[in-house]
């Protein structure tokens, strides 16, 4: 048993990234859904704390550019936090989702362009007003979302 498997528990296998999408609740807080191709999705409740949408955008472009092989990002929950971590091998992209209060590890796999483009659609279809209204500490990253479409051919 390595380290990782001692304090984290995983699912059986990475399932098939489907869909991400952002649902803005009362001021500061915003569900991220990761939903899988089993039907079965994964949902993050984060604060304000960190900039989820510009974070997940960076991860995107990072991905989709090739300029890393790999990203990474903090969703903060306030105490806790959960780690999303982008790995992209020859053909795919593992995403790994740790969560520090429940020590589970959740795997999706996609591909780059895939992922980048669910990560694009998820962002886009957040009500911009809505968004200032619950989250004014971050500007919305249209800049961010409009270039990463334009990468995508959108």
């Amino acid at each position: 048993m390595t380290e990782i498997d001692s304090h984290l528990s995983f699912e059986d296998a990475p399932r098939e990234l489907e869909a991400i999408s952002f649902a803005l609740d009362s001021s500061g807080w915003m569900d991220c859904t990761f939903a899988a191709s089993d039907g079965v999705p994964l949902t993050v409740r984060v604060s304000y704390v960190s900039d989820v949408l510009t974070d997940f955008l960076d991860a995107a472009w990072t991905l989709a550019t090739e300029s890393s092989r790999a990203a990474s990002f903090v969703l903060h929950r306030e105490p806790d936090a959960t780690i999303v971590g982008c790995l992209a091998t020859e053909n795919d992209v593992l995403l790994l989702i740790t969560s520090s209060d429940d020590r589970r590890a959740y795997r999706f796999t996609s591909t780059s362009g895939r992922l980048a483009r669910l990560i694009s659609d998820g962002v886009a279809a957040v009500d911009r007003g809505a968004y200032l209204d619950t989250w004014p500490t971050h500007p919305f990253s249209e800049e961010r979302l409009s270039n990463l479409g334009e990468l995508l051919g959108a």
